[in-house]
């Protein structure tokens, strides 16, 4: 398989496709980031597999750390409320 660019893809196999799911979302290379960006960084490190973003979506949706967070930035934060001074700097 090409990448748009060119770039030829490395094929894994489903040996492969747990570890490297795991290594681009959850360890030194992953962030935790949404299953699209972590899709899409698998394919900018050269990988391919048929069932790429169905098994992104799937992996991501288990992940426990990331279904706490699922909403957090979302909450609006709180107004800002200026600090008197009472002696000038």
């Amino acid at each position: 398989m090409k990448y748009p660019g060119g770039i030829l893809l490395k094929c894994i196999d489903e040996d492969q496709v747990a570890k490297v799911l795991n290594d681009m979302h959850a360890r030194v290379c992953g962030w935790h980031l949404y299953w699209k960006a972590t899709a899409y960084k698998i394919l900018r490190a050269c990988y391919y597999l048929p069932t790429l973003f169905s098994d992104t979506f799937e992996k991501i949706k288990a992940c426990e750390q990331c279904q706490k967070f699922v909403g957090k930035q979302k909450v609006q934060s709180l107004p800002l409320k200026p600090v008197m001074s009472e002696k000038p700097f």
